[in-house]
């Protein structure tokens, strides 16, 4: 993927710990990226860590930085990848990944907003989905905030945990590791989760019914719907 970039406003925030105020506008960037670039990041701050099994493609908010001011650190990232599910077969993305650092108060559906625009002119794919995990304390707010329609519930597959050290992996992931590495993890019971979806360059209403699906009401935070799998 070429490199891409896009210039956005971001405000300033105070670092963890310390009272925020209202400073200058910072300025940050949207930009491609690699997983290689984003595995520190997603290490340090996702529940699942930076093993994604497929990746397709990665994006970034960066800080100002390098030749072009538009190089910096990465602050936030998202990975599609092709989906666990192969129901859902050619054309679709899945949201892997979607992390950004604590400190960082801008809501990050701006960044899946310009991802998949981006995805939308630059590709062919029909359309992206992505799982609010009930189990990791999600409803999948920023998916609603992002334009994504709601349309079922499952349960999750099962994760793996190694409890020395509390790091998590996901079981596509986890396949793909090395024997040595699976030594002492311990495989974690599925979780209820929400399918939200949203459409590229196919239809809203063909995606919704050629799944049989139905754009339900949004669910919130703590709040379970009916089953529906």
């Amino acid at each position: 993927m070429g490199w891409l970039s896009h210039l956005i406003h971001i405000p300033a925030v105070a670092a963890l710990g310390q009272e925020c105020h209202h400073r200058p506008m910072a300025e940050h960037f949207m930009t491609g990226s690699t997983l290689a670039e984003v595995r520190g990041l997603l290490d340090q701050n996702h529940y699942l860590g930076g093993g994604c099994a497929d990746p397709v493609h990665v994006f970034a908010v960066r800080k100002e930085g390098g030749l072009f001011g538009d190089h910096g650190d990465p602050v936030a990232a998202i990975v599609f990848s092709s989906p666990v599910n192969r129901y859902f077969g050619p054309g679709s993305l899945e949201i892997s990944r979607l992390v950004r650092l604590p400190a960082m108060e801008t809501p990050l559906s701006s960044l899946i907003s310009w991802s998949a625009r981006w995805l939308k002119k630059n590709t062919a794919w029909k359309y992206c989905l992505a799982y609010a995990d009930t189990g990791a304390g999600h409803h999948g707010g920023v998916y609603q905030a992002a334009g994504f329609d709601f349309v079922r519930e499952s349960v999750g597959h099962s994760s793996w945990i190694n409890p020395s050290t509390g790091e998590r992996c996901s079981s596509r992931a986890f396949d793909q590791r090395r024997e040595a590495f699976r030594k002492g993890w311990e495989r974690q019971p599925g979780t209820l989760k929400y399918l939200y979806v949203r459409p590229l360059h196919e239809r809203r209403q063909k995606l919704l019914d050629r799944f049989d699906w139905t754009a339900r009401p949004y669910p919130k935070p703590g709040n379970q719907t009916t089953r529906n799998t």
